[in-house]
């Protein structure tokens, strides 16, 4: 799962302890490591013991996220290339240490809390370019990815909708999107697989209803803030099969030259889909 939280004396310790800390990686020596591990070069990985506090591995707290851009796309100028996109989700430190180093990257998607689907249509169906972008935390500020932090993001970003999403959360917290999906002949998933269809809940959209109902009010959510059916607003992922993923973090999307030089990374990935995976979705594309 990656490392734990940092404690106040996560730094003390044992007659290694100072070694230790002399060996603990910046923002420079995760990528180089990570290039490496995507290259399939032999790379000397740190330990990811679950237990160690992210501040035994690392120098510095440097955040994460995978990001898919349009076809020909050499590399990301944003966090998230989709055009109006107001935030993204992130990964922290505690991933970075731990399942960064040790996962593959289709198991890595997984384990940030990606249906496999989601990934199945946008790495093999529309053949989408993957990178990695790692970055020093500074200039945006991540907030732990809780239903309080989305709350304030609609805020900001989406002011004439927070007072409906307010109204409407306590159910949107209760029910899943299956059940949403019983109250109307939407399928969330194909929705958001057609920016351009009538289904996409835009925030124009969402905001020219005059009573949008709880359903219409999941599908912004779903559509336009990417909240999926595995975000539970607690900062944890949650995997398709229900189990505990990583920390999450909400932040800003902002241009990657903003962060400033040195200050970011970006890693071509290459994400190799299982055959079974595969199979099972052209089979239900089939039905």
């Amino acid at each position: 799962m990656g490392c734990a939280a940092s404690h106040s004396d996560s730094d003390q310790g044992g007659p290694n302890s100072n070694h230790d800390m002399e060996n603990r990686l910046d923002l420079d020596a995760v990528a180089d490591i990570v290039r490496d591990l995507c290259a399939g070069k032999d790379s000397e990985i740190p330990s990811t013991d679950p237990s160690r506090a992210w501040t035994e591995v690392l120098s510095e707290p440097v955040f994460g996220r995978l990001c898919s851009c349009p076809r020909g796309t050499t590399a990301p100028d944003r966090l998230s290339s989709r055009d109006g996109r107001k935030y993204v989700f992130a990964f922290g430190p505690e991933t970075v240490c731990g399942t960064l180093l040790r996962l593959k990257p289709y198991e890595m998607l997984v384990q940030l809390g990606l249906i496999p689907r989601y990934i199945y249509w946008k790495v093999y169906k529309e053949e989408l370019p993957c990178f990695l972008v790692l970055f020093r935390p500074d200039l945006v500020k991540p907030e732990p990815a809780t239903w309080d932090g989305v709350i304030a993001f609609i805020s900001r970003h989406y002011p004439r909708c927070v007072d409906k999403v307010r109204e409407h959360l306590p159910e949107i917290k209760r029910r899943s999107v299956d059940d949403f999906e019983k109250d109307c002949s939407v399928r969330f998933i194909d929705a958001l697989e057609n920016p351009g269809g009538p289904d996409f809940m835009t925030y124009d959209r969402y905001v020219a209803l005059s009573a949008p109902l709880p359903w219409q009010t999941r599908l912004f959510l779903y559509c336009e803030l990417r909240l999926f059916e595995l975000f539970t607003g607690d900062g944890r992922t949650r995997l398709h099969d229900g189990s505990l993923g990583e920390m999450e973090y909400l932040c800003d999307n902002v241009a990657l030259a903003d962060f400033g030089e040195g200050n970011y990374k970006i890693i071509p990935v290459t994400v190799t889909i299982p055959d079974d995976v595969i199979r099972k979705n052209e089979d239900e594309g089939e039905k």
